[in-house]
């Protein structure tokens, strides 16, 4: 690659319309509305990754799942394309008390079903993904919770 910009998502589809940009890369959920916009008015094609580069990418990040976007998600992407995707995760502060947090964890994790009415990409989240260790310390009420459910350790 001769050339890397950082940009925003909206930058990167422009980018790639006017013919400064080959290709683009982005995390976020499915189907994207980015790639959506690029796809009405250029042909698109999606690239799997190699399932190697995957494994190494876990073992950066126990995170990062292997992910499938269906064929047909995409105009014009009649193919399964192979990638990885993680969960997006809630940030606070440690210095909440733990009974709130508690509650906190407690309330979203027994309506994780909810979830997938506001995102698409929440469907078939369990409480367990909810709890998957990416090596950030949880904080003690949500730690609490999980333990309870027989989820963490």
């Amino acid at each position: 690659m001769s050339k890397v910009n950082h940009v925003s998502y909206s930058d990167a589809v422009s980018l790639m319309k006017d013919g400064h940009a080959q290709g683009y890369l982005l995390g976020t959920t499915i189907p994207a509305s980015s790639i959506l916009d690029l796809a009405t008015t250029k042909k698109i094609r999606l690239l799997s990754l190699p399932e190697d580069k995957i494994q190494e990418l876990q073992k950066m990040n126990a995170g990062y799942l292997r992910r499938v976007i269906p064929a047909g998600t995409y105009p014009g992407v009649n193919y399964d394309v192979v990638g990885v995707g993680y969960f997006t995760h809630l940030v606070i502060s440690a210095k909440l008390p733990e009974p709130l947090v508690y509650k906190i964890t407690k309330v979203l994790s027994e309506n994780v079903d909810r979830l997938g009415d506001v995102v698409k990409d929440m469907k078939g989240v369990t409480v367990k993904d909810l709890a998957l260790d990416i090596g950030v310390p949880f904080h003690p009420g949500a730690l609490k919770y999980y333990k309870e459910k027989g989820v963490a350790k």
